[in-house]
């Protein structure tokens, strides 16, 4: 059933609600393969690698598309931040070996932060061009995390002195010694999260399908909206289940 919901953007909200549903399922994945040590051969394979990144790439596109309907993205960012902060001192103190020094809410909420202080001067490129510009921007950088600049279209080696400084991680220069479990720096995923931007723009003006405005699978819908304390509780109720079920299992 096709419903109109005001306020809302009903593809938005389903797209961010199948993208928490995969986040959920993949970290049960990986609370089961590389916490617990179950045997799942699989879960290491290309297609979860991109599993993963698309979850990720998601995630930024969408958070860029719904600055456009932020009343402010000064304050959506620092709360975002305040979260991942959270996050980073929890996973520090109860599993430091999975610590999460910059992952996709530091990433989220750094870019949010970025689009509401130079939000203007963005927007100084037509929303088709900055769209075009930001996805190649994006690809070029894909690998700049892993010391070259390119992504697969050519490889130039970027210098080594960028990755000896061990504070330019959300950069995305992380040095030798830099381990987090989730890892989402700005350099590339900003351009997606602005690519999303200015696709939020067309979203706002009205100029795309119609469809793309309905709700047609509201409890999708629904879970869309409610992203955030999915994100939060979903792994402490991950972990406790499986602790649970493997002391009873022993």
């Amino acid at each position: 059933m096709q419903q109109k919901q005001s306020g809302r953007i009903g593809f938005i909200d389903e797209w961010r609600g199948v993208a928490i549903i995969l986040m959920v399922l993949y970290h049960a994945g990986y609370d089961l393969a590389v916490i617990f040590g179950v045997s799942m051969p699989f879960f290491f394979s290309t297609p979860m690698r991109l599993l993963q990144q698309g979850i990720g790439a998601s995630f930024f596109f969408l958070s860029g598309c719904s600055c456009r309907f932020s009343h402010s993205n000064l304050r959506r960012g620092l709360r975002t931040l305040f979260f991942a902060l959270v996050m980073t001192a929890v996973t520090w103190l109860v599993l430091p070996e999975q610590r999460i020094l910059f992952g996709v809410l530091h990433g989220l909420s750094c870019s949010m932060l970025l689009f509401a202080l130079f939000g203007r001067f963005f927007d100084r490129l037509p929303p088709y061009l900055g769209i075009s510009f930001s996805l190649l921007l994006f690809f070029l950088c894909y690998s700049v995390p892993e010391g070259f600049f390119g992504g697969a279209l050519f490889s130039l080696p970027l210098p080594q002195g960028l990755y000896a400084c061990r504070f330019l991680f959300p950069l995305g220069f992380p040095s030798p010694q830099f381990y987090s479990s989730d890892y989402y720096p700005l350099l590339p995923w900003f351009f997606l999260f602005l690519c999303g931007a200015y696709a939020g723009g067309c979203l706002k003006g009205g100029n795309l399908p119609g469809w793309c405005y309905l709700v047609r699978l509201r409890p999708l819908a629904f879970i869309g909206r409610h992203t955030m304390p999915i994100y939060l509780l979903h792994q402490p109720l991950i972990f406790g289940g499986l602790s649970l079920l493997f002391a009873l299992l022993r």
